[in-house]
């Protein structure tokens, strides 16, 4: 029986997400990556490739409404199948699940986490679990908002001191992301619906680092793009908590709040004044109880971590190079915020946000920049640029952002092996990056736009 266009691109499809499940699987078999890292940071290559055939296999055509929810069904059932597998991983790539452990422990036992180090003599009754002996980071104060404490007090209540509980409710917050997408794309970006749904919820790094080994990002990123959703509605007050809670639940949102002043003001000054006035409301609420009771011990470790914690980086690389001779103040650290926010003024105040989508990739240049700048960039902080590489779709402006969830990856292999130069490593996911980011600045207003026209040109280049 001959099989239609329409009928084969979704028998390809399938077969792309079953060979993505057989990854994930082999993956899940490794057990601790961390001493199987190069196998690992293999499978995860592969796995991306066939990520990208997936996406590739999507962006053409499809004309029937038929194959459309055929797909649709297809991207769901298997970004389901992907995170059932990882949830069943051990978190053993970075100490964070550990301190989101340990607060939960906190909470559940009545201590305000805000107050006490892990090793303050006032905890010793709590230490006898076997997570605490390896946590790196005892002398240090939690840097998680409100919010994040009370999602870790909720796993830790119905999970107890098992990941599973944090990693369950990671995941469903991520699912829920897959539906807000859906809804918000249905709403600017129809055509898109189907690539960006995939760009998102079969991402190897989002599956990877939220399901796999239980970072957070999936619920601030949740209340990011409700908040998009209902600015779009023009639900400027809901949209405006909704954001609030977003940053109440990891701290990189703030960013975001100057892009979102700047845009709303394009339309009106009332609705600038509703979205920062409820802004202020919420996040008095939630933060002036706090402060109360603990003083200003978060701010405190916001301001240390960002004085000492380094991984990964790029430009902060170079700034602390040439600034290596001071050792008593931290020059570098202080020239390269003092960069970022200069660079982010000028971008801001050049910008011309007059619709949703010159808004939503300024989001992401926004978050791109912070990323090039900042002292660590961890894998998960990759993670912030994807719902807003989905909405747009991958093009000229974004791909190089895009190259960089699959490149952050290598930075695992110095941190677990001396096989591997950190050095040689930061200079082949950066490197690339760069070029990628300067050669689509410059050829920005060319015609093809898409992922498909990027392998067409590599394919076949023009003469």
């Amino acid at each position: 029986m001959r099989l239609y266009v329409s009928e084969k691109k979704v028998l390809f499809l399938i077969i792309l997400g079953l060979v993505q499940v057989a990854i994930y699987l082999r993956i899940l078999a490794l057990d601790n990556l961390g001493l199987n890292i190069s196998n690992f940071v293999s499978l995860f290559l592969i796995c991306f490739v066939f990520y990208i055939l997936s996406i590739l296999v999507i962006n053409r055509n499809t004309k029937s409404n038929l194959s459309i929810k055929k797909i649709f069904f297809i991207i769901i059932i298997f970004s389901i199948i992907f995170r059932i597998i990882l949830i069943l991983l051990k978190p053993t790539l970075s100490h964070d699940m550990m301190r989101f452990l340990w607060d939960g422990r906190l909470i559940f036992h009545g201590i305000n986490p805000y107050l006490y180090t892990p090793e303050s003599s006032e905890l010793d009754a709590l230490k006898d679990v076997a997570y605490f002996i390896n946590y790196e980071f005892k002398h240090t104060l939690t840097v998680y908002p409100p919010i994040a404490q009370f999602i870790f007090g909720v796993a830790y209540f119905f999970a107890d001191g098992n990941p599973f509980g944090i990693k369950l409710i990671t995941t469903f917050f991520d699912l829920m992301n897959i539906f807000v997408l859906t809804l918000l794309m249905k709403n600017i970006n129809p055509k898109n619906l189907l690539s960006g749904i995939m760009i998102y919820a079969w991402s190897p790094l989002l599956i990877m680092e939220s399901t796999g080994n239980g970072h957070i990002e999936p619920i601030p990123i949740f209340f990011i793009l409700l908040s998009l959703l209902f600015l779009v509605k023009s639900r400027i007050c809901l949209s405006s908590v909704s954001y609030s809670s977003a940053c109440l639940s990891k701290l990189f949102p703030i960013l975001l709040l100057p892009i979102f002043l700047i845009y709303l003001r394009n339309f009106s000054r009332r609705k600038t004044k509703k979205f920062l006035v409820w802004f202020i409301i919420i996040s008095s609420i939630v933060l002036i109880p706090i402060l109360l009771s603990s003083g200003l011990n978060l701010l405190y470790q916001i301001f240390w971590y960002s004085q000492n914690i380094t991984y990964n980086s790029s430009l902060y690389r170079i700034i602390e190079l040439i600034f290596s001779f001071n050792s008593t103040v931290n020059v570098a650290r202080i020239v390269t915020y003092s960069a970022f926010i200069v660079t982010g003024f000028l971008f801001l105040r050049n910008k011309n946000l007059t619709s949703f989508i010159e808004f939503v990739e300024g989001c992401l240049i926004l978050f791109g920049l912070f990323l090039l700048f900042a002292p660590a960039v961890f894998q998960w902080y990759l993670i912030w640029l994807l719902p807003f590489i989905a909405i747009l779709g991958i093009n000229r402006k974004n791909v190089g952002w895009f190259y960089f969830t699959v490149a952050v990856i290598l930075a695992y292999l110095p941190q677990f092996s001396f096989d591997y130069d950190v050095n040689s490593i930061a200079l082949i996911q950066y490197l690339p990056l760069y070029a990628i980011l300067i050669l689509s600045a410059f050829t920005a207003n060319k015609p093809f736009k898409s992922l498909s026209d990027w392998v067409r040109l590599i394919a076949k280049p023009k003469a």
